[in-house]
């Protein structure tokens, strides 16, 4: 991602302050809307595969999360005491 971030930095610059060096036309614009496009689809489908691994999870019956009941702790209840208070 930081390299195509980089290159599309230098790639815009090279067309805004050395449009000479360019040597053929439409090329620079055609590689910036790849590199873009590029990376909406990579984060797009990064999010559709967070929704099937939780889809995966539920299927599987496996919990998201889960609790810990630590109700009957004695440094935890000793700690939070009244008498402490």
């Amino acid at each position: 991602m930081v390299g195509s971030a980089a290159s599309a930095l230098v790639l815009f610059a090279q067309k805004i302050f050395l449009p000479e060096t360019i040597a053929v036309g439409g090329w620079t614009s055609l590689i910036l809307t790849l590199i873009f496009f590029g990376g909406v689809i990579t984060f797009l489908v990064g999010i559709a595969l967070e929704y099937l691994s939780l889809l995966v999870m539920n299927a599987n019956g496996k919990p998201i999360f889960f609790t810990v009941d630590r109700h009957t702790d004695q440094l935890i209840r000793n700690y939070f005491s009244p008498d402490k208070l």
